[in-house]
């Protein structure tokens, strides 16, 4: 589905940490024109988020170029502002984009509430038609996204389309496994035993049966 052709406005991947969101894009990022741009706390000031988006983009687009003093100005609490910074970026797009490129945002969860929200949802409104938002999130899109669904122009996926099914996860260690190794992190209530404190030496054996049954459910019964 993340391969489906014409490509929409925008993709998002909604799942939590370990569910492989990033590995995905990164896959597919190797046969496509992609702008790659994470984002931590600092990005929640539309300044900081608009010149990382830019550095991020010129890699891709040569000519890209957003004023300094657009950049510098503003409040780092001011939706308006926000969307006026999307809209030079937007208007610079489409004078130096010549084809399709899709810009990814990752961790994109860290813009929920701010105004560098705005600014994304603004630059999806404004941005040429060739330049494609994917979002990378562990919750829904910072912006509504209602009026690119009516327009069929979302593609969602979520982590259960991310999961391997039983019978995948089969297949894939039936096809790659040579060895499993299990760690186990147990707690020993070594204050209850203070005995063991006045021992030279001691030898602990642990061994469960659960280990085995695991290794059975995935690749059956040994041969």
């Amino acid at each position: 589905r993340f391969n489906s052709t014409p490509m929409p406005r925008k993709k998002s991947i909604v799942a939590g940490t370990g569910y492989g969101k990033s590995t995905l894009v990164a896959a597919w990022a190797g046969d496509h024109p992609v702008a790659w741009y994470t984002v931590d706390r600092a990005d929640r000031d539309p300044r900081v988020l608009a010149a990382g988006l830019t550095m991020a983009l010129r890699l891709r687009v040569p000519g890209l170029i957003v004023d300094p003093a657009v950049l510098a100005g503003g409040s780092p609490s001011d939706d308006t502002h926000a969307a006026g910074l999307a809209g030079f970026l937007a208007e610079s797009l489409t004078t130096h984009l010549r084809s399709d490129l899709a810009l990814v945002v990752d961790d994109a969860h860290e813009l929920d509430g701010s105004p560098s929200a705005a600014l994304l949802a603004a630059l999806c409104r404004h941005a040429p038609p060739s330049l494609h938002l994917v979002l990378l999130s562990q919750r829904e899109a910072p912006f509504p996204i209602a009026r690119l669904r009516a327009q069929s122009q979302v593609l969602e996926l979520g982590g259960s389309d991310l999961a391997f099914t039983v019978a995948e996860t089969e297949a894939v260690l039936a096809a790659t496994l040579h060895d499993i190794e299990v760690r186990v992190t147990v707690f020993m209530p070594w204050h209850l035993w203070t005995f063991l404190e006045t021992a030279p030496r001691v030898e602990i054996v642990y061994h469960s049966i659960h280990y085995l049954d695991l290794i059975r459910f995935f690749a059956g019964e040994p041969a």
